[in-house]
């Protein structure tokens, strides 16, 4: 209290991390009952409501898996489930910190944001894929090529990488070249059905 001015006070804090850093919402100093109260509404919408949303992405890739497997002509069910499992991976980042249990004992944290990154390229992969499948569009050799080198690549990539500076340097760009393409290519490959009058565009 004898540091406290009469008038306004300023108080500054100085933090250390190592290659990157976030934070959630504004800073605040408060008591801790109001401050707890704060997180938990926060949470909510920041944390908590991916938990169900990853449990229900997994119920859906799981059904649609088994209808898959009794009609495995249609491979648009397998696409459909894979999108949804690596949708589940992706919402990981969110909550897994929220589970009361020691998830670095079960996985490096560094591997964890590897596949969690990599789970986003694939997903960009399947639903590539998943859009030719419905719209039944011919892939020639050259094509799946194209599709690999700029989703499965990236993934790869993500996996490779050394440390999680090398992760953090490269997630940007990485996942601008395939969402940029696969979002371009879905939407070209929708006009171009909805032209044609593709009974499934």
């Amino acid at each position: 209290k004898t540091l406290l001015k009469e008038k306004d006070n300023e108080l500054l804090i100085k933090i250390y991390f190592e290659e990157e850093i976030s934070f959630s919402g504004k800073l605040r100093i408060g008591s801790k009952a109001e401050l707890d109260k704060l997180k938990l509404e926060q949470d909510f919408f920041r944390s908590t409501i991916y938990l169900p949303i990853f449990f229900l992405f997994i119920v859906i890739g799981a059904f649609y898996l088994l209808v898959y497997f009794k009609r495995r002509q249609d491979k648009e069910f397998l696409y459909y489930a894979l999108i949804a499992f690596f949708s589940s991976i992706s919402q990981t980042n969110f909550f897994i910190l929220k589970i009361p249990i020691e998830c670095e004992l079960l996985l490096n944290y560094l591997y964890f944001q590897k596949i969690v990154f990599a789970s986003i390229c694939l997903f960009i992969w399947t639903a590539i894929q998943y859009s030719n499948s419905i719209l039944r569009k011919k892939v020639n050799e050259w094509e799946k090529w194209v599709y690999f080198s700029f989703t499965v690549i990236p993934a790869f990539i993500f996996l490779i990488s050394i440390d999680y500076a090398m992760v953090a340097k490269l997630r940007t760009p990485l996942f601008m070249i395939s969402s940029i393409f696969g979002l371009s290519y879905i939407i070209t490959l929708v006009i171009y059905k909805t032209y044609t009058k593709h009974k499934n565009a």
